[in-house]
């Protein structure tokens, strides 16, 4: 969970985290990156479809099957096993409140979540995201800048609790790092 100030910069390392764990699995490879609302999810499916290496196709409707195509990949680092894939897929659907569900029924193998405030983490995490990540041991990264108005706000804040090992939902799998918009290097 990483947790910023407005203007952090959060969603800029999209391109560079959906590229790194398309290159850390090996035969189909799917993934998905959520937003708050339509709008954010079409935004982003069009910007990562200028930056993302590897991306050959791209599809969309008008409801939330928006995604990018990948050829197969091959990682090869000195010292690492060679990683090879088949390829992959990384949707964009909208997880604004009362959409999520739409999007049930894929095996992910990596989840990055935008601006968890702003959605209804109940249905967009504990009932669409997780269960995907579950059948295939996937990962997510959960982005997003802490605001009390939005619908999510408490529950994400719940989320980050499993990062607390003072917490009885500690969960040492899980990760948070925050900051303020002025640590960041790049603003």
């Amino acid at each position: 969970i990483a947790t910023f100030g407005r203007r952090f910069g959060k969603s800029a390392i999209r391109p560079y985290a959906i590229n790194r764990m398309m290159r850390t699995r090996t035969g189909w490879v799917e993934g998905a990156c959520a937003f708050q609302s339509h709008a954010e999810a079409e935004r982003s499916w069009e910007a990562d479809g200028i930056s993302l290496a590897g991306a050959i196709s791209k599809s969309k409707n008008a409801d939330q099957n928006r995604y990018h195509d990948f050829k197969p990949m091959r990682r090869e680092i000195p010292g690492l096993p060679v990683i090879e894939n088949n390829g992959g897929r990384v949707y964009y659907p909208s997880f604004q409140p009362g959409s999520a569900r739409g999007f049930q029924g894929h095996g992910l193998h990596f989840f990055i979540g935008d601006e968890l405030s702003h959605w209804d983490v109940q249905e967009g995490w504990y009932e669409t995201a997780e269960p995907m990540l579950s059948d295939t041991g996937g990962h997510a990264l959960l982005i997003g800048t802490p605001i009390p108005e939005g619908p999510g706000f408490a529950q994400f804040a719940d989320l980050a609790e499993r990062c607390d090992p003072t917490s009885q939902f500690y969960n040492p799998r899980w990760v948070r790092f925050t900051g303020k918009s002025e640590e960041n290097p790049f603003i």
